[in-house]
Formats: C-alpha cells, structure tokens, sequence
C-alpha cells in the first residue's frame, strides 16, 4: 500500500515537506510587525506552535503509520526538548530508551499501537 501524498485531519492537511516551507513560515513569525497584534512579540523557533496542531499532526501520523506501515510510529525528541515530549505523551507515546543522537541525549518514544483517540 502506497504512502499517502497528504494526511487530513479536522483541521490540517499535512503534505510532504518542501524546503522552503519553513524558512517562509518562520518569517512571518520572527517578523514583529507579522506577530504585533496576535503575540505583540516575535516568536522564537520554538513558539512557532501552540494551538494543538501538532497533537493532531502527530494523532494523523500515527493513523496512517498503522495503516501503510503496519505499526506505531517512533518520535527522536532531543531531551531537553519539553515541549515536544509534552506532546508525545499526549498523544499516548511512551518513552521507550534513551540514546545519544548527534553527540546529544535524545529519547525515542514508541507510540500505540492502537488508536484511541
């Protein structure tokens, strides 16, 4: 069974990543005149999140992870990363070890192998 070229939620429809997809989202939001009347602020890499998008990117990934692949997905989080972990968790993840990626502590969370959410 083919990988699909996107992935719908409610309110999100992932598709593959393109280069150039993060370089314009995050000049919208490191642009103070962009964030003035939402944040009032610029936003850092990190904040570029924070409406429960990437929950239910991650609840899309692991539905079509069963589906095509026949098994739950894994997350590499760096270990310092909380609010990626954070998400994890929510989404039913466990942490399953921890390892050295890039000469930095990472964790790799193994997710359901069911849905139910």
């Amino acid at each position: 069974m083919p990988v699909p070229q996107s992935i719908d939620t409610s309110r999100l429809v992932l598709r593959q990543f393109v280069a150039d997809d993060w370089k314009t989202l995050h000049e919208h939001y490191s642009d103070l005149e962009c964030t003035r009347f939402t944040f009032g602020r610029a936003l850092t890499e990190g904040e570029s999140w924070g409406k429960g998008f990437a929950a239910e990117a991650a609840r899309g990934v692991q539905r079509v992870a069963l589906e095509h692949f026949g098994g739950p997905p894994i997350s590499l989080i760096g270990a310092q990363n909380m609010p990626s972990i954070k998400v994890a968790l929510s989404v039913g993840a466990s942490l399953e070890q921890e390892i050295l990626f890039r000469g930095n502590p990472f964790h790799v969370y193994r997710h359901p192998a069911s849905l139910t959410q």
